[in-house]
C-alpha cells in the first residue's frame, strides 16, 4: 500500500472479506436479487440453496445469514 501511494496513487484501498460470506442477511440478499430477477423459480432455488444449511460434524445445522464458499479444507 505504501509504495502505491509513493507512485503518485491518491487513493488506497485495503479490503479483507474474509468473514463478509458468513454475514450476509439471507432476507436483504433475496431482496436484493428480487429486484432484478423476476422468474419465480430461480428465486425459489436460490433461497433454497442459501436455506440448506450447513453440515457440521455428521449433523446438518440450519443458517439465517451467510451463504457456501465451497472452500476445502
Amino acid at each position: 500500500m505504501l509504495n502505491r501511494v509513493k507512485s503518485g496513487d491518491r487513493y488506497a484501498v485495503d479490503l479483507n472479506l474474509e468473514q463478509f460470506f458468513d454475514t450476509v442477511n439471507h432476507d436483504v440478499l433475496m431482496s436484493r436479487i428480487a429486484r432484478k430477477v423476476t422468474d419465480k423459480v430461480l428465486l425459489s432455488l436460490i433461497g433454497r440453496y442459501l436455506r440448506a444449511g450447513v453440515l457440521v460434524g455428521s449433523t446438518i445445522q440450519a443458517t439465517d445469514r451467510g451463504w457456501r464458499t465451497f472452500a476445502v479444507t
